[in-house]
């Protein structure tokens, strides 16, 4: 266990993106944390700057563990049930926890109570039930989640949901792809962390990493094989009341959706561009794998063609009022070399691996790819786009000055 939880590139990329959260939290001086679920305590070396850090796991052999790393506030009991007072502590953290529970409610529900109002806990869980697998079986998961079912427990547990993200996108296409060649071929018995070589470790951390910068930024990933919330305790009550006024700063109902008028056209031409993108990359691929052209050389041409006409296509005719300016176009660039990489790799697993046919394989791997690559570019790079200024008159009747800017 200590040696996986040190070097295993799951558990090191997932510190990453807890890092990031915890940077965008603030607040660490003098707080008080536990991580509920905390396994050898590795986690808990992390958490250094914080006025104390306790740890809580129902495995007698996981608290001997973080004991034996210096860690004396350590715990032998279950999430549902902790051993301590109400509003105990600043900041909480339970990291690949509750979907082992029974009763997921309760867990949260047990997690707010020793959380003190105004404080947060981060929680991470598996995503997605379709992706349910023997990987979940060996290691007696209760559930996978969705969004809107996390958000759901949560909320009826009496948290208030302040931000929630997927996370480990860039490599759920293979992931995705492999449980599916397992599922098949009848494969099981092994935990999915078992199947990847210590040497590849370093490697399969970078595009984790890569998403850690990214949800620092505050950015939020619209897919992954994980899901991580941030949650708020908010006492008594947290939901604005009917005739409670809009937060200050806020632009008027009206103003917001004159300034919106714009997106759904540029979406649904980006949504365009989008499916000429994976069309033009799949006939390129299939003319040169037919002309004798190596497949993966094929792909990355075939993949860059593509790219490059989504470029000009969203240049001239998408963003073409000049909203989609060079940070977007960086985004979008970042986008496309995500996506080279994903098809590579997938493409490779299929020819390689399955013995797939190298133009079948392409038109399976490839439109998946669009999917993602269209997913990302939808919260990432398409969320730079700047609404036309709303008439004067319209700004006036909301009640805000024509010429009043963001200061």
């Amino acid at each position: 266990m200590v040696d996986s939880e040190d070097r295993h590139w799951w558990y090191r990329g997932r510190r990453l993106i807890v890092h990031a959260q915890l940077e965008r939290l603030d607040g660490r001086a003098g707080s008080k944390l536990l991580d509920a679920g905390c396994g050898s305590g590795r986690m808990m070396d992390e958490f250094k700057g914080y006025a104390s850090v306790a740890g809580l796991d129902a495995s007698a052999r996981a608290v001997a563990l973080a004991r034996s790393r210096g860690h004396t506030d350590v715990s032998l009991a279950q999430v549902e049930e902790m051993p301590y007072r109400n509003g105990s502590f600043d900041l909480v953290t339970c990291l690949d926890v509750i979907e082992h529970t029974k009763d997921d409610v309760r867990s949260l529900t047990e997690l707010r109570r020793v959380t003190r109002v105004g404080g947060h806990l981060i929680v991470t869980v598996p995503a997605y039930g379709f992706l349910w697998s023997t990987h979940d079986v060996v290691n007696q998961h209760q559930r996978r989640y969705g969004r809107s079912g996390l958000r759901a427990a949560a909320e009826q547990a009496g948290w208030e949901v302040v931000r929630d993200t997927y996370f480990n996108f860039l490599l759920l296409p293979p992931a995705a792809l492999l449980r599916l060649l397992r599922r098949v071929r009848g494969d099981g018995g092994r935990s999915d962390l078992t199947l990847t070589p210590s040497w590849l470790n370093r490697l399969l951390e970078l595009p984790l990493r890569l998403e850690a910068a990214m949800l620092r930024r505050g950015l939020r990933l619209p897919a992954g094989l994980s899901l991580m919330a941030v949650l708020r305790n908010p006492g008594v009550a947290h939901a604005r009341g009917r005739g409670e006024l809009e937060p200050t700063g806020s632009a008027p109902r009206a103003l917001r959706r004159v300034a919106s008028a714009e997106v759904p056209r540029q979406f649904a031409k980006f949504s365009v561009v989008g499916v000429s993108n994976t069309l033009i990359s799949l006939i390129s691929y299939v003319l040169a794998v037919k002309a004798g052209v190596p497949y993966m050389l094929a792909s990355i041409a075939a993949f860059s063609l593509g790219a490059l006409n989504g470029y000009t296509l969203n240049r001239i005719w998408t963003f073409r009022t000049g909203a989609f300016a060079s940070s977007g176009l960086i985004r979008y660039a970042t986008v496309q070399a995500i996506g080279l990489m994903a098809n590579a790799a997938m493409l490779a697993a299929l020819v390689e691996g399955a013995r797939v046919d190298r133009i079948a394989a392409q038109a399976l791997v490839l439109p998946l790819v669009s999917v993602l690559t269209f997913g990302l570019n939808r919260s990432w790079a398409f969320r730079v786009i700047t609404p036309p200024r709303p008439p004067a008159e319209l700004v006036q009747a909301a009640g805000a000055s024509p010429d009043a800017g963001a200061g």
